[in-house]
């Protein structure tokens, strides 16, 4: 069976911050369930950006996919495999990518706007497919990166791992910080703190071999358990440590965390006074350490 090797063109909105300077990077190389995937960094096919004098608008990353070529497929039929296969693991990339730079992230695309031009040659047997592929994204040492973390990323994307939802939501919040929105940013935090406590005691209560009908009884309507109460007596349930008893300055943010996310929602607050935007920011900061602190936990 031939290779089939496909480049796209894709257009992905900034989520890190260039500088003029950028780093020599080797390309990453990782396996999916398309095909191998190249991702050349910035300058590793020798491309510089427009002119030197100003800020660069965008960066481009050169993302090969190597595949064997089915010949049972029609041009359309690989296409549209390969588009999907595509949409599923730059996305992870980008995710992963976005882990590294947590001090500037920027809001991750809904969808990938690409376009594709197409050279078909049909060698015996399968087709071959070549188009130019570049996506559009920024890096730098400016905004975190470094050979170490390109480095990492490239065992991430090989390993098969991806960030958590709890992570993704938590880098949410800090853009929406970023961007003066401290709306956005106690409704993502919110998400973050539950998704976690959610997921992690669940699991907790099953390696302790805890009932799963008293567990579903916990977590049903009938109950209604706020969820920061899973970082106070369902954690010392599952784990024998409580955030509320051990670091109770912590929770307290959590608190005020949910406090306002409710108010939000359900009260329809849309604005905060001089003093709660501090307050809330500084909580919001404490979101990372209480999950930190009830992952460590786990470790004793």
């Amino acid at each position: 069976m031939s290779k089939l090797t496909a480049k796209y063109q894709i257009k992905v909105l900034p989520i890190l911050i260039a500088g003029k300077e950028m780093l020599r990077l080797e390309p990453i190389k990782f396996a999916t369930d398309i095909g191998d995937f190249v991702i050349h960094p910035p300058d590793s096919k020798g491309r510089k950006p427009e002119g030197d004098s100003q800020p660069w608008k965008a960066d481009t990353l050169w993302v090969d996919i190597i595949s064997d070529a089915d010949p049972s497929l029609s041009r359309e039929e690989l296409l549209a495999k390969l588009n999907a296969g595509m949409q599923k693991h730059v996305h992870r990339f980008l995710r992963l990518l976005r882990r590294k730079l947590p001090e500037i992230p920027r809001p991750l695309p809904a969808e990938l706007d690409y376009s594709t031009s197409f050279d078909w040659e049909k060698p015996k047997p399968g087709w071959q497919l070549l188009a130019e592929t570049s996506i559009v994204i920024k890096v730098s040492p400016q905004g975190g990166l470094t050979q170490e973390r390109w480095q990492e990323l490239e065992k991430e994307l090989t390993s098969g791992i991806d960030t958590e939802l709890w992570e993704d939501f938590l880098l949410d919040s800090k853009v929406a910080l970023a961007e003066d929105s401290l709306i956005r940013g106690v409704l993502y935090a919110a998400i973050a703190c539950e998704t976690f406590i959610k997921q992690y005691t669940q699991i907790a209560a099953t390696k302790k071999g805890i009932s799963k009908i008293f567990w579903d009884y916990i977590n049903s309507r009938e109950t209604d358990i706020r969820a920061v109460r899973y970082y106070g007596p369902i954690l010392h349930l599952v784990i024998g440590h409580s955030l509320e008893n051990e670091e109770n300055e912590i929770y307290k943010s959590l608190e005020r965390i949910f406090k306002k996310r409710n108010e939000i929602m359900h009260e329809g607050k849309r604005s905060f006074s001089k003093d709660e935007r501090i307050i809330l920011i500084n909580d919001i900061g404490k979101v990372k350490e209480a999950i930190s602190w009830v992952l460590n936990c786990s470790k004793e």
